[in-house]
């Protein structure tokens, strides 16, 4: 059986609810293997 992408990024957003956005930073940056840019760079 077929992965529902909506489900999936359903769940995704669910658990990033609970992050902190510095955690949030950490997690986007983990899976585009890039480092954090902040607001003034």
């Amino acid at each position: 059986m077929a992965v529902d992408p909506f489900a999936e990024l359903l769940r995704h957003l669910r658990r990033n609810a609970n992050r902190t956005q510095d955690e949030q930073a950490n997690a986007i940056n983990a899976v585009s293997g890039r480092a954090t840019m902040t607001r003034r760079e």
